[in-house]
């Protein structure tokens, strides 16, 4: 996702990364592109282990996606959600409903049992 961002910046789009994880800076101190943590957690070592903690976790995050792209609608061009947690797909048609953005859902890590 980091060669995404960056490739999309160089190419002159306008980039925004939401996440969730600690790290809140590019590794390039001049990147094109800007990164917005959603949630305090600090590392791994803090990050829920049990399922339910996960789901839970997963659904802040979801939560705090929605209501990011409310606020910040008029900075954006096209929504593009990676597939982690698995439900965070639903807030692109909730985003393009709500706000007439276009979205792109990047489907990755696909486990059958």
């Amino acid at each position: 996702m980091r060669d995404l961002s960056y490739g999309l910046a160089e190419m002159g789009w306008k980039v925004t990364v939401l996440t969730a994880t600690a790290e809140n800076k590019p590794d390039d101190a001049n990147a094109l592109y800007r990164i917005v943590r959603l949630r305090n957690q600090k590392g791994n070592a803090d990050a829920p282990k049990s399922v339910s903690g996960k789901a839970l976790a997963g659904l802040s995050f979801f939560l705090a996606c929605i209501a990011w792209s409310r606020r910040n609608s008029r900075e954006i061009d096209i929504t593009l959600i990676a597939s982690n947690p698995p439900f965070i797909g639903l807030a692109g048609p909730i985003i393009s409903i709500r706000k007439k953005l276009p979205y792109v859902f990047l489907f990755q890590d696909l486990f059958l049992l």
